[in-house]
Order: structure tokens, then C-alpha cells, then sequence
């Protein structure tokens, strides 16, 4: 065995030791952090608690309550999918008028 190479080897493993050793403390605290959010999902999906408790399947039972809060989540004015419902309508009117309005009389 050559000594050099023995010697090279010795100083990676203290150097990796070292490394393991110094990370510990940190790879303890995430794993805490872990399990405590373990804890609160768990929690949550047992006790079937929702964060936002008041919010409860379709509200909208008319066209009219339907449309107007179509116009909130359009204008960023509603609780709820506001991004989405904008993105929404703007790709369907891109569809829709992507090949140009066309205008004629009307009879």
C-alpha cells in the first residue's frame, strides 16, 4: 500500500466525519420541523377542520348570484380563485375572437 495514498484516505474520511458531524445539529432541527407538520396534516384531516371554515360548496344558486361573482373573482375582488378565473376567461375570448370579429348587418 502506498503511504501517500493511505494517508490522503485517512484525510477524507476525518474530513467527511467532520462534515456529518457539523450537519447533525441541523439535520436534527428539520427533522423536528417535519414531524410537527406531520402532526398538524394529520390533525387536520382527521378533525376534517378547515382553515377557511365559512366557505362550504356552491353558494350561487342563480344564474344572476353565479355571474356576479364571476365578475368579483374577474376584477380580484372575491375571497377565491381569482388568478385562475381570470386566466380562464382571458384564454377562452383569445379562442374565441382569435380569428377576428368579424361584423354584419343584422337582418
Amino acid at each position: 500500500m502506498n503511504i501517500a495514498k493511505f494517508i490522503k484516505d485517512v484525510s477524507n474520511v476525518q474530513l467527511m466525519k467532520y462534515k456529518v458531524g457539523s450537519q447533525k445539529g441541523r439535520v436534527t432541527k428539520l427533522e423536528g420541523q417535519v414531524q410537527k407538520l406531520q402532526m398538524l396534516v394529520k390533525d387536520d384531516i382527521l378533525s376534517m377542520i378547515d382553515a377557511a371554515g365559512g366557505y362550504k360548496g356552491n353558494a350561487y344558486p342563480t344564474y344572476g348570484e353565479a355571474v356576479a361573482e364571476i365578475d368579483r373573482k374577474y376584477n380580484g375582488t372575491a375571497d377565491w380563485g381569482v388568478i385562475q378565473t381570470g386566466n380562464i376567461i382571458d384564454l377562452r375570448a383569445a379562442f374565441i375572437i382569435g380569428d377576428g370579429i368579424t361584423i354584419s348587418e343584422k337582418k
